[in-house]
């Protein structure tokens, strides 16, 4: 599969000589995917930057998709630069942004 971004990533072999994706830790980015290709056995996503404004969020996601990026048609599998949280699979842009914004704030111990 192509890899589509416009982030500082670089392609290298894992430890188990599998080809894995680095970002620099200040660039976080979200693996998303076409959850609709993926129910018919197809993985077609991409690593998008989850701080882009919601316009250019929603303009990315819909050229993976080739659709409007509607709650449910695709998924975040996969994240860098934010932490051990995962961020939700499931949700829609407002509520990524959400999320990630969130995973930046640090919490005080309780």
């Amino acid at each position: 599969m192509e890899q589509q971004h416009n982030m500082e990533h670089r392609r290298t072999a894992g430890p188990t000589g599998r080809e894995v994706w680095e970002t620099s830790p200040h660039r976080p980015a979200v693996f998303v995917i076409d959850t609709e290709a993926f129910d018919r056995g197809a993985l077609h996503g991409r690593w998008i930057n989850p701080n882009d404004d919601p316009l250019h969020l929603k303009q990315q996601l819909s050229a993976l998709l080739g659709r409007q990026p509607d709650r449910g048609t695709w998924a975040v599998v996969d994240q860098v630069g934010l932490g051990p949280v995962m961020v939700p699979e499931t949700l829609d842009v407002e509520e990524l942004r959400e999320a990630v914004e969130e995973l930046k704030t640090p919490r005080s111990p309780s």
